[in-house]
């Protein structure tokens, strides 16, 4: 029994000095959300010249937004990470896939943070033929949010671009939203939350010296706050309460 005694009493003491010095208990809160988006090009024609693709040139992009477009506030030990290099141009045969990845936590502070993406796939055609082209977008989007306040989500938005388009370089004609997506994660709800998507088969005209093209914009946002939770007082009177019954067994197994 003496072993178990003195383990007892290292316990107790360590207890004690818990009881006598620690007050509060920290809280964390985090959210990762990422996107990926897929193109893929299943099928090209060249209506004047057919088997021919020489004069047609794709280009994939990615680009997270810099300032005013992407913020990130914080307070305490909130912190971000966004780390998603810019890709591209890049040749593209048959399909572009780029993931869009943000996360955040906290254990004492605040986090506020709203990241845009980027995604084009841009035809451009460089000769006199003309081109019929059909291509697919798929997405899938995935958020997770934990711990005492946490909220995230992603939007997405797809529209066609065409060569007079001034929003994108090289482009100044924007048509509608072709479509869209959208997923949130909260403790307040749910803290894991994904969908997926597809554009369908949508069919590109590209007549000579002209550039098509399909645009994503991608938001990331997330929402955090944790501070340090004082543990009530009911809990340290029930381990101390523990404790003594728990001496007081152990003293009537020796008597």
């Amino acid at each position: 029994m003496k072993p178990l005694t003195k383990n007892y009493k290292v316990l107790a003491t360590l207890v004690v000095m818990g009881l006598s010095s620690a007050q509060t208990t920290l809280a964390a809160s985090a959210f990762s959300s990422d996107a990926t988006l897929t193109y893929t090009i299943t099928n090209i024609t060249n209506l004047s010249n057919p088997g021919d693709l020489s004069g047609l040139q794709i280009l994939g992009y990615f680009e997270q937004a810099g300032a005013p477009d992407s913020y990130v506030a914080t307070t305490g030990d909130g912190a971000i990470a966004a780390d998603n290099p810019t890709v591209g141009p890049v040749s593209v045969e048959t399909s572009f896939s780029r993931t869009f990845a943000v996360g955040g936590n906290v254990t004492d502070g605040t986090v506020a943070s709203s990241h845009l993406g980027w995604f084009r796939l841009d035809f451009n055609n460089l000769g006199s033929d003309s081109y019929a082209i059909e291509l697919a977008l798929d997405f899938e989007l995935t958020a997770t949010a934990s711990g005492q306040s946490a909220d995230t989500d992603i939007f997405l938005d797809y529209f066609r671009t065409s060569s007079s388009d001034s929003f994108l370089p090289g482009f100044t004609n924007v048509s509608p939203s072709l479509g869209f997506g959208f997923v949130n994660a909260s403790v307040y709800g749910l803290d894991n939350a994904a969908t997926s998507g597809s554009s369908g088969p949508l069919l590109f005209s590209l007549g000579p010296n002209a550039s098509e093209g399909l645009h994503a914009d991608v938001w990331i946002n997330g929402n955090l706050q944790a501070s340090p939770v004082p543990l009530p007082a009911a809990v340290w009177f029930f381990i101390t309460g523990l404790l003594t019954f728990s001496s007081m067994r152990k003293r009537k197994a020796m008597a």
